[in-house]
């Protein structure tokens, strides 16, 4: 399983982060290992939610990329998020810096 965060407005166009991927090569994911490292960058969002992906339901590949030669590996997803590949959806709440795990 990984994690996306995505606003509601990229979670209801179709394919699933189309907008996100004419921006960029591919979507940014994480494992549930690593999302707290993740967490810093998104504290001051409130407009995001968290999408539980099963991997293996993707149609798109998905690379474990090391990009900043720090030897932590994240999922990159190139390509859109098949609807039926989500798991669940939970609004994304920090709190004093904590991310609360649904």
């Amino acid at each position: 399983m990984i994690i996306v965060t995505l606003t509601q407005k990229d979670l209801d166009e179709r394919p699933i982060g189309s907008s996100i991927l004419k921006q960029n090569p591919f979507i940014h994911a994480s494992t549930i290992d690593l999302f707290h490292l993740v967490i810093p960058k998104l504290k001051d969002r409130n407009d995001l939610v968290l999408v539980y992906i099963d991997e293996s339901k993707l149609s798109s590949i998905v690379k474990y990329e090391d990009k900043n030669n720090n030897q932590l590996f994240f999922p990159h997803i190139y390509g859109p998020i098949d609807e039926n590949a989500i798991i669940s959806i939970h609004p994304l709440i920090i709190q004093e810096g904590i991310w609360m795990n649904p």
